[in-house]
């Protein structure tokens, strides 16, 4: 009949014309994706005034990994502090790829959470947690971490003497990486203030002893800090009193003033108040009872003139008085 389509059913819908850009949907990290403008971006500025990185939920090839670690390395950015990655799916072996390209030393925050790093990453990431490292805050929630790379971890924090803020929410470590965080930082780690998730994990940590050993330690370490800062700044502040005290004591040849002798201008007003070679200087002078400078012989004053003699003696009298 006239009007009715034979290819198409009445209840079908037209197919809509797609361009071959809109057939092929862009990966996030696939060629002209969102990462590859960030890393050419990056490239292009100066990386040595970069403070911050933040590429979170932002899909990662190893490619784009080994871009980031090399622009954002210490020797590109020395003033990088601040790199975020999370959401990024960087697994494992990216996390091998960041390591190998990146030193931590210059970084203060470390944010890879919801990245799947597992055991491997963990265990990759505690090798680089030594005392070279400036890490203050590290975020690893939501890594399917277990108790190989908990542990490992741990035990990194021996030899580390940075790390102030450790989150490890949602991941699959138990009681063994809980006993072996209590033992570190009871005996061992000094500078540790927050341990975050591990009750959160699961089956997680959940014996008293050891919840209650971890909540000891990080609370000693907290009281260690308050008490570090407290010297330090009580330290400064008797240096610079001592310094401001320091400006306002006179110079030894100030006391002498100006003179209309050279002699003790040159004499008595050097750089470190010492007395001049070549300058005169009466050899015998007697000290009273009352602590006074006392008199001089007249025999000691042979090498003076007339004028430096009154002068000289019109000082004693000043300073007597």
């Amino acid at each position: 009949p006239r009007g009715l389509d034979v290819g198409r059913t009445p209840t079908s819908q037209p197919r809509r014309s797609r361009s071959p850009a809109a057939a092929r949907p862009r990966t996030p990290g696939a060629k002209g994706g969102p990462a590859q403008a960030v890393l050419k971006a990056l490239a292009t500025r100066r990386p040595e005034g970069l403070t911050e990185l933040d590429l979170s939920d932002i899909r990662l090839t190893n490619a784009d990994i080994v871009t980031v670690a090399r622009h954002a390395a210490v020797f590109n950015a020395p003033n990088l502090r601040t790199l975020s990655l999370s959401g990024c799916r960087v697994g494992s072996a990216g996390v091998q790829k960041l390591i190998d390209g990146l030193v931590f030393s210059g970084l203060v925050l470390l944010r890879l959470d919801n990245n799947g790093i597992g055991d491997a990453g963990a265990c990759a990431l505690a090798m680089c947690l030594g005392s070279t490292s400036k890490l203050g805050t590290l975020h690893l929630q939501q890594n399917r971490i277990g108790d190989q790379g908990g542990s490992a971890l741990a035990r990194a924090l021996v030899a580390n003497f940075s790390l102030k803020a450790l989150y490890l929410g949602q991941n699959v470590m138990g009681e063994a990486s809980g006993t072996v965080y209590a033992s570190v930082l009871s005996h061992h780690n000094r500078t540790l203030q927050e341990l975050d998730g591990l009750d959160n994990n699961v089956p997680g940590v959940r014996d008293m002893g050891t919840t209650q050993r971890l909540a000891q330690a990080l609370q000693r370490n907290r009281r260690h800090l308050m008490a570090s800062e407290m010297a330090t700044v009580n330290t400064y502040q008797q240096q610079h009193q001592q310094h401001q005290q320091h400006q306002h004591e006179p110079s030894r040849g100030q006391f002498w003033g100006s003179t209309e002798s050279s002699m003790y201008k040159d004499g008595y007003q050097g750089a470190a108040g010492e007395v001049s070679s070549h300058a005169v200087v009466p050899s015998s002078i007697t000290a009273d009872d009352e602590g006074h400078h006392g008199t001089a012989s007249t025999s000691s004053f042979s090498g003076l003139s007339a004028t430096d003699l009154a002068l000289f003696k019109r000082i004693q009298g000043a300073d007597d008085t």
